[in-house]
C-alpha cells in the first residue's frame, strides 16, 4: 500500500502546470514600474528625513537656548546636531550624484517601450542637492554657535 502512494505523490509532483515566461516587453514594463516606484519612494523619504532632521535640530536648539549661559556643557549639546546634519547632508549629496545613472536607465527603458517623453528625475536630483545645501548651512550655523557664541 505504501508503494502506490509514493508513486502517486511522485507522479503528481512531476505533473506541474507549465509556467509561462514573461515576455521581454512585460519585463521592461516591470522594470519601468520599479523605477517609478523607487523615484516616489526616494522623494518621499527625502522629505520625511529632512523634516525629522529639522525637528531633532530644533529640539536641540530649543534646549540649548533654555540652558543658562554659565553651563559648560551647553556648547557640547550642539555637537551631535552638527555632526548629524553633516552626515545626512553628505548622504544627500551622494544620493543626488547617483540620480543621472538612473535617469539614463529610465530613458533607455522608455525608448525601448516606445514612449515619447520619459519621466524626468531632475526634480529628485534638485531636491537632493537643495537638501544637502540646507543641511550643510544648518551645520555651519551650529558650528558658529559652538565656536563663536558665548
Amino acid at each position: 500500500m505504501l508503494a502506490p502512494k509514493d508513486a502517486q505523490s511522485e507522479q503528481s509532483s512531476t505533473q506541474r502546470p507549465e509556467v509561462e515566461e514573461p515576455s521581454q516587453r512585460e519585463l521592461l514594463w516591470r522594470e519601468y514600474a520599479l523605477h517609478c516606484d523607487l523615484y516616489k519612494f526616494h522623494l518621499e523619504s527625502t522629505i520625511k528625513l529632512l523634516v525629522l532632521m529639522f525637528a531633532v535640530t530644533g529640539a536641540m536648539l530649543g534646549y540649548y537656548i533654555n540652558l543658562p549661559p554659565t553651563n559648560d556643557l551647553r556648547k557640547f549639546l550642539l555637537v551631535p546636531a552638527c555632526a548629524m546634519n553633516l552626515i545626512v547632508g553628505f548622504a544627500f549629496l551622494m544620493a543626488a550624484r547617483g540620480v543621472p545613472a538612473r535617469q539614463r536607465e529610465v530613458i533607455s527603458i522608455a525608448k525601448r517601450l516606445g514612449f515619447q517623453s520619459p519621466p524626468d528625475l531632475t526634480l529628485l536630483q534638485l531636491f537632493l542637492f537643495l537638501s544637502c545645501s540646507v543641511n550643510c548651512l544648518t551645520a555651519a550655523a551650529l558650528v558658529y554657535l559652538i565656536v563663536f557664541k558665548k
